[in-house]
């Protein structure tokens, strides 16, 4: 029963989200109504968030490293500078903040009430770009359905990364490339897989989502994944004689974790393909929304991601981690378009059956057996 408290959590997220008034009346006292139901929606959700995110005791497995790395380093006002002081082949960033946090506690407890708050606010700042009250709520279910968990309990420096690109978003969809380069490459000293943000940028601005190419590489990368047919070991192995000696010791840890395994008709293929589909539907409803261009070409970065590099389980999920945020959201925005009560109401009765059921299979071990200092 290690998933319940995580299955429980989901279902009250649900709760908030439908709690939520409908539409703002006109008439001041059915406002006044809703505001009042507005601000309480807000302080169930930053409470629940208070409780089960900031509070958790020693959760997932990543904790060990980092609390390891906290209790060793020494607080701010005793490092010789930022870029004088020994981070142990951490990143300088990330090493800096823990140094920060140590000036005022000790305790890696707190320090994780302290990421937990700052990932809030990121959060907030993140969503109401996008989204009203009505929808905000819906895009804290996607965010923790979709990767959520992972990045708030297990990757640490990489969230922080990842909401670092996020906010930067706004100088790229503005053309002011400057500011968008500095914000990741600061990004690269909290997580150095950010560099990825910056060496996709063409890829995010550019339209080569056309239909015919979507549609070729969809066709071509479902039938390399059904035939598991490995095409990156293929295209490796044919030139990896013809490559430096120094990069050609470095092929072997490409297949290091390499599992043949991934491919099949499994419950994540089969929602990827079903995402597929809707994010195709929507897609001139989608070039609407405020850097909505980015926003699909980030999600055809994370779908084709899974279908060409599936069996690379390493590779396959850190990028997947990366442009999850498309799901956050894309899937909000889509549900806004629904005018049918009808698609409302498979829509949530999908959402709520496929969420329950990948948290139960993602967190039914002991390792991920949740605790919270509040309870001990």
């Amino acid at each position: 029963m290690y998933f319940l408290p995580y299955i429980l959590v989901f279902f009250f997220l649900v709760f908030i989200v439908l709690f939520a008034p409908i539409t703002v009346k006109d008439k001041s006292i059915h406002t006044n109504i809703n505001k009042d139901l507005i601000v309480l929606q807000f302080l169930l959700l930053f409470f629940l968030w208070i409780y089960f995110v900031c509070f958790r005791e020693y959760v997932y497995i990543d904790w060990v490293s980092y609390k390891r790395l906290f209790d060793s380093v020494r607080p701010f006002s005793e490092i010789e500078g930022y870029w004088k002081v020994n981070t142990n082949q951490w990143e300088r960033g990330y090493y800096v903040f823990c140094c920060l946090v140590k000036q005022f506690t000790d305790n890696y407890l707190v320090f994780q009430v302290i990421n937990g708050l700052i990932d809030a606010f990121c959060i907030f700042l993140l969503f109401k770009q996008y989204y009203s009250n009505r929808y905000f709520c819906l895009a804290v279910c996607f965010f923790y359905i979709f990767n959520g968990l992972p990045i708030e309990f297990n990757l640490l420096r990489n969230s922080k990364a990842i909401f670092i690109f996020l906010f930067s978003l706004k100088y790229l969809g503005e053309k002011k490339y400057l500011k968008y380069l500095l914000l990741n490459i600061a990004a690269t000293q909290l997580h150095n897989s950010a560099i990825i943000y910056i060496f996709i940028t063409p890829f995010l601005l550019f339209n080569w989502t056309t239909k015919r190419v979507i549609l070729f590489l969809f066709v071509v990368g479902n039938f390399l994944y059904l035939l598991q047919i490995d095409l990156f070991t293929i295209v490796v192995q044919c030139i990896q004689g013809f490559l430096p000696s120094s990069l050609q010791s470095v092929v072997p840890l490409f297949f290091r974790y390499k599992n043949d395994a991934a491919y099949g008709l499994k419950i994540g293929y089969i929602e990827r393909l079903f995402t597929f589909f809707i994010i195709y539907k929507y897609k001139p409803n989608i070039l609407r929304l405020k850097n909505g261009r980015i926003l699909l070409n980030s999600y055809y970065i994370y779908y084709f991601n899974y279908l060409f590099f599936a069996p690379l389980v390493t590779i396959c999920e850190r990028i997947g981690v990366l442009f999850s945020f498309s799901y956050w959201i894309l899937y909000p925005y889509i549900y806004s378009q629904l005018k049918s009560k009808d698609k409302k109401y498979l829509f949530w009765g999908i959402f709520i059956i496929y969420g329950a059921l990948k948290l139960y299979v993602a967190n039914n071990s002991e390792t991920f057996q949740y605790r919270n200092i509040l309870t001990l």
